[in-house]
């Protein structure tokens, strides 16, 4: 059985039980890193060897080796992304990820959406934009 686990660490310290024992119930898992961890991208696949050869091949196959566009495509630091945010009060976590469940708001959302076009807008009138460290997440 094959595991979704997107959000593994999320689920392993909320419930409070072992990483290693919930991994055991399945034989392949799949981990995004950047829901997991906060990493700015990427994703690792867990499983017998045949069966991580087979999935990098359709991967490879489907087109999966293309990276996904995001901030950094176009020249813009995560750190200058999270610092924006903050500035319009969208609830960012420690590790400088913002904060998103079922119950996020209309009025977050468009804090989100008025955070990313001013960081667009400054981005195009050529304002520097900082990368710098942040607590504990990406730069």
């Amino acid at each position: 059985m094959h595991l979704d686990a997107a959000r593994l660490f999320d689920g392993v310290i909320g419930e409070g039980v072992n990483l290693k024992a919930y991994a055991a119930c399945f034989d392949s898992m799949s981990i995004c890193l950047a829901k997991g961890v906060g990493a700015p991208m990427g994703s690792i696949i867990l499983g017998k060897k045949s069966f991580i050869e087979r999935a990098k091949w359709s991967r490879k196959m489907l087109g999966g080796g293309t990276r996904q566009p995001d901030l950094e495509a176009v020249g813009i630091p995560p750190s200058a992304f999270v610092e924006y945010c903050v500035r319009e009060k969208v609830s960012v976590f420690l590790m400088e990820r913002i904060v998103f469940h079922h119950q996020t708001s209309e009025a977050a959302v468009k804090s989100l959406v008025t955070a990313l076009s001013k960081l667009m807008e400054d981005k195009k009138k050529g304002v520097a934009l900082e990368d710098k460290k942040v607590g504990g997440g990406y730069s």
